[in-house]
């Protein structure tokens, strides 16, 4: 018998090769979530902002779960007990679901702030996927106005 005379069973070999991505990208995802009703959220969502990626989203969501994790509103968590980074601000959707994190850059200018603040968590704006890119974006406070609604 020659391979060509092999029964496939049905077998589509793109189906199989689509099988077989998604149950590795399931594989390395790891899955976070955090009860948000049990959060008290600071709404920072009206402050002048600029965007950035999210980083690290294809550790924590599958890429069919970026549609419905990413969004127009996240919030931001900081995770000081972080062993990569102990200034880590850790992105979640607003259903609970990590979605990635800040720039080292950006955590460690903006988290000394949020720890001065008694509030678990901080909602802010950004953008979830299009038709053209799977990229998540997040809005996050600059400075100034940030440190002025804290303080006041």
């Amino acid at each position: 018998m020659n391979w060509h005379e092999v029964d496939d069973g049905g077998l589509d070999y793109d189906e199989i090769v689509r099988e077989y991505d998604e149950l590795v990208d399931a594989a390395r995802v790891k899955v976070v979530t955090v009860d948000t009703t049990s959060l008290r959220i600071l709404d920072l969502t009206d402050l002048e902002s600029t965007r950035t990626r999210i980083k690290g989203p294809a550790r924590w969501l599958r890429d069919g779960e970026r549609k419905e994790f990413g969004g127009r509103e996240y919030l931001l968590i900081r995770e000081p007990d972080n062993e990569a980074d102990a200034s880590a601000v850790a992105v979640f959707s607003t259903k609970g679901r990590k979605v990635g994190h800040l720039s080292a850059s950006r955590a460690a200018s903006l988290s000394p702030i949020l720890d001065a603040v008694d509030a678990g968590a901080f909602r802010v704006t950004g953008t979830g996927t299009t038709p053209n890119s799977t990229q998540l974006w997040v809005d996050v406070p600059k400075m100034d106005p940030l440190r002025r609604r804290l303080r006041g």
